[in-house]
């Protein structure tokens, strides 16, 4: 290979460890998305809508969202509790029988015709991501894109667009951290941090996202690449 294109430092680092192509042969650059022009609005209510979308895989870690909504439906029990599960696939019969909540409203969907106007129009206040890997998830990138703050783990696709003023990061995908998050939530919901996580998240969205901008890099990383060999 001449070169290759990748998403996150994280492939960078396996591919030089594993010694596969040489560190100067690696392209990083985003794929981006369509930018959007608008923030979900937080609905005056003591209700709070999580969601998560990706395939009903092993590595996507569903089960271990289900645990963290239970940890949310006993930490914050003064809010009325939504979590809608987009996905599927060979977990999908398992993640229907695993996730038995007390005290919230669940739903579980195959697949919505649009990703973006299904987090408009359900006013969703959080996105989960757990995955154990992540090249650069487009369903996160499409939430952060319209304000919606996102709780996710500790792995390259994950950490390099998501941070403590856009969203929530889990060091560990243990009990103990999960409870952190949910009292860092909590805080956030009941002063203006929460906007501004919702503001943070669109903003970064627009100067390390667009996707007419990340393209014309990607477009200018490959002229110069070829114009090199």
């Amino acid at each position: 290979l001449n070169f290759i294109i990748i998403l996150n430092e994280g492939q960078a680092t396996k591919l030089i460890k594993e010694k596969l192509i040489n560190q100067d042969r690696i392209i990083k650059c985003y794929q981006g998305i369509e930018t959007q022009n608008e923030i979900t609005e937080k609905k005056l209510s003591k209700e709070i809508h999580f969601l998560s979308c990706g395939r009903l895989v092993h590595v996507k870690n569903t089960p271990q969202i289900i645990n963290f909504i239970q940890h949310v439906s006993k930490f914050l029990n003064n809010y009325e509790i939504i979590y809608t599960c987009i996905g599927n696939g060979p977990q999908y019969d398992f993640i229907k029988k695993f996730a038995k909540f007390d005290r919230v409203k669940f739903n579980l969907i195959r697949k919505v015709p649009s990703l973006c106007n299904y987090l408009k129009e359900n006013n969703i206040d959080f996105f989960i991501n757990l995955s154990f890997s992540e090249g650069m998830s487009f369903a996160v990138m499409e939430a952060m894109s319209l304000g919606i703050p996102v709780i996710c783990s500790n792995i390259p696709g994950n950490t390099e667009i998501i941070n403590n003023k856009n969203g929530y990061v889990l060091k560990l995908l243990n009990n103990l951290e999960m409870q952190k998050i949910i009292e860092d939530i909590k805080k956030d919901l009941e002063n203006k941090t929460f906007y501004d996580k919702k503001v943070e998240a669109v903003n970064f969205v627009k100067k390390r996202l667009d996707r007419k901008i990340v393209l014309q890099q990607m477009k200018n990383l490959l002229v110069n690449r070829l114009l090199l060999n």
